[in-house]
């Protein structure tokens, strides 16, 4: 089985990572840790009228590559040795979910995991959801991995039947 695990810096993705190596795994599954780093354009820097940063590039891969290191080694610490760990960063203009789809196409990807925000409301309609959006195009089976803050929320309101909650 083929696991593409979407990646941002979120605490959202670090759950996700978290809740895949408590899991029992095949020995002939794969992951690959994918992480859209998303570069403005020329032509973006400027419509928002702002001066280009010519190093912001170079720096937000730097990051990336950090944060990608660490959940592959995090991963690796909590999966069953001899399962394969690939990780990958590409670069978008802004169109997170379409590439991540793409990457989960091109690489026949038989399962897509990313970690949920949990935003909605006015949130959610200001800054999208590419949760939602990699589910609605994906070219395979998608997982959304809730925080456990989530569930947390719903233990405070003293719910007994969860049953009806949706996460």
């Amino acid at each position: 089985m083929k696991v593409l695990v979407a990646i941002d810096d979120s605490q959202y993705s670090a759950a996700a990572i978290e809740e895949l190596g408590a899991r029992p795994w095949w020995g002939d599954t794969e992951f690959l840790i994918l992480h859209v780093a998303a570069i403005p354009t020329v032509q973006q820097w400027e419509i928002w009228g702002m001066e280009v940063d010519w190093g912001l590039r170079d720096r937000l891969l730097a990051q990336a590559k950090i944060m990608v290191d660490d959940q592959v080694a995090l991963l690796k610490k909590l999966v069953t040795k001899g399962i394969e760990i690939k990780s990958k960063i590409v670069e978008s203009n802004g169109h997170i979910a379409e590439r991540i789809d793409q990457e989960a196409k091109e690489w026949e990807a038989d399962l897509i995991v990313v970690g949920s925000h949990g935003r909605t409301g006015v949130k959610k309609f200001l800054l999208g959801s590419v949760a939602e959006s990699v589910l609605m195009q994906a070219p395979c089976s998608v997982e959304i991995i809730r925080s456990v803050d989530v569930f947390d929320k719903v233990k405070a309101m003293k719910v007994k039947d969860t049953s009806f909650v949706v996460y």
